[in-house]
């Protein structure tokens, strides 16, 4: 992204959501005149460390696991480094190293640029002077589509961004485009089409399953029981009252009970397909 686009305040929020493992973040920085260029060590709640020199692969290999490497403003360095493509390509997934690589431009052309591209699980856009390169990204990607209608979604927001999983299990998903990791429910972007993800939990809450493509609202299943169980007591009722006067047949009781019986399941086919129509509409998948 720009200048002022909000890189470092995402890489913060991204950090503070707890969406992966961190024991130590490791902030490297140009700016040699300032040791703490930002308020992460009394923000997080883990330690940060701040340096200004640019690190080797003995320094890397001296970082405990689960730590967070954090290169702010220095793609011209780290495409020219050596160590830093060896962080990319193996050192990471063998030691479970975390790097947030930021950067003011996507297509940098240098040694190493593409092979840290290329081995990025993830990727996010945020707001570029130059709109056609945010095309451009969405062509290269094949997600030019779910680019462009993310972008149509961002225009109103005042820090927009594009999250992009570059995983295997995304792409045979089609879980590709985000335009809100950061919230209580992600927002995915699929085609020309925004779906809200529920958790496990927040979907068991409201939810039961019934097969593998059809869920059932708890609560108005709740609820249509109880107005069952109401209709089933006013036959009750009726039938005792009828009994007691004798001026209803026992025909009519009998007629009444299945009309009664006729609505309920009437209700629950009406419910039934409401429910199709809301998971065909919204897909929502356990």
């Amino acid at each position: 992204g720009s200048s002022e686009s909000g890189k470092t305040y995402f890489a913060k929020q991204l950090l503070q959501r707890k969406l992966f493992r961190v024991s130590r973040i490791y902030y490297f920085h140009p700016d040699c005149h300032e040791e703490t260029p930002t308020d992460w060590h009394d923000t997080l709640d883990v330690p940060v460390i701040f340096s200004s020199q640019f690190p080797n692969s003995e320094d890397f290999l001296r970082m405990p696991e689960f730590s967070c490497i954090v290169f702010d403003d220095l793609m011209v360095e780290c495409a020219k480094s050596k160590c830093v493509d060896y962080l990319y390509r193996v050192l990471s997934g063998k030691r479970k190293i975390h790097v947030l690589l930021m950067s003011q431009r996507y297509f940098h052309h240098d040694r190493y640029s593409i092979s840290i591209r290329n081995c990025s699980n993830y990727q996010v856009l945020m707001r570029n002077a130059d709109t056609s390169n945010v095309s451009q990204i969405g062509r290269s990607l094949g997600l030019k589509q779910e680019i462009a209608y993310a972008t149509e979604c961002n225009r109103s927001k005042e820090y927009p961004y594009i999250f992009i999983d570059r995983t295997n299990k995304a792409r045979a998903r089609n879980t590709q485009v985000y335009i809100d990791i950061l919230s209580k429910y992600f927002i995915l972007v699929r085609g020309s089409m925004k779906f809200y993800l529920l958790s496990e939990q927040d979907f068991k809450r409201s939810f039961s399953l019934k097969d593998s493509e059809l869920a059932e609202n708890v609560d108005s299943k709740q609820k249509e029981a109880v107005g069952s169980g109401d209709t089933f007591a006013r036959c009750e009722t009726t039938k005792s009252r009828s009994d007691s006067s004798g001026a209803k047949s026992h025909s009519g009781r009998r007629d009444k009970t299945v009309k009664s019986r006729q609505n309920i399941w009437r209700r629950r086919a009406a419910f039934k397909t409401q429910i199709r129509r809301a998971l065909h509409k919204y897909k929502i998948n356990s």
